[in-house]
């Protein structure tokens, strides 16, 4: 494992404050919108008004079956088990023209903890006494496409990292906090970016920095450590469209239609 030069060094110590520190979005002028919007002023025909992160928990449905059928106990929350929550990622976008497909693709630059024995508790071996939890920040990242996407402003759309992902991701439970610094480029089906946010950003004017902190963040993962001496992995199948979750019947005609075929 090699160092990360010096301006890496720099550049994750500013990347991982963007969340903590992050002031409230400054709202775009009418003319800043209108020129994103503005297909034939070479905008991309999209405006990116927000990104939201929140952790949300597993919704509950009743069915009724004939014969009936019996109620499922739920299972003991204990510290090794605790009560389920998803992390749920939402965009919401304006569009000046309709689009047979979006790509939106999401990234996240996320601090966890692992326990120091972990290997030799996965392998059932005896542990005695307690070492401090080792940090790292890990890159997950995931893709949402969708389709027959019309004309008109507040489109939503959402991505999902299930309760079982958050505990392999981390063995200690995951935070607001512990998302550093989250983002999503929308990509029309010729493949052109036409619009990024950052959490807090400002689309009109933070596309650019969606772009450094991309940068930084590869750069972060070829050098594999910061200069603390904290390990930065990218941790891949992190995140679920909603048709693969719970949420997929709720709020029907509020989110796109996703792409089936994808």
């Amino acid at each position: 494992m090699r160092n990360a030069p010096p301006n890496v060094y720099r550049n994750a110590a500013v990347l991982a404050a963007t969340l903590l520190f992050a002031l409230p979005a400054a709202q775009a002028t009418p003319e800043e919108h209108d020129r994103m919007l503005d297909v034939s002023k070479g905008g991309g025909g999209v405006y990116a008004n927000s990104l939201t992160i929140e952790f949300v928990g597993t919704p509950m449905f009743n069915a009724i079956s004939n014969p009936a059928m019996l109620p499922k106990i739920p299972r003991p929350i204990t510290p090794d088990d605790p009560q389920p929550k998803w992390v749920q990622i939402e965009t919401s976008f304006d569009c000046s023209i309709p689009f047979n497909e979006l790509t939106l693709k999401y990234r996240a630059f996320v601090q966890v903890s692992e326990d120091a024995d972990r290997e030799k508790r996965n392998r059932g071996e005896q542990v005695t006494g307690q070492r401090p939890p080792i940090k790292k920040y890990k890159f997950i990242e995931g893709e949402t496409s969708l389709v027959d996407v019309m004309k008109g402003r507040a489109r939503h759309a959402a991505i999902y990292i299930s309760p079982k992902t958050c505990q392999k991701l981390s063995d200690h439970p995951l935070d607001l906090m512990a998302f550093k610094s989250v983002w999503v480029e929308i990509y029309d089906q010729s493949n052109k970016l036409i619009a990024q946010q950052m959490l807090k950003g400002n689309p009109a004017t933070k596309m650019a920095e969606v772009t450094k902190t991309m940068t930084d963040v590869n750069e972060l993962l070829a050098a594999g450590v910061t200069k603390d001496g904290i390990k930065v992995e990218r941790a891949s199948e992190t995140m679920v469209n909603r048709n693969q979750t719970p949420f997929a019947f709720l709020n029907w005609d509020y989110y796109e239609m996703l792409n089936p075929k994808k």
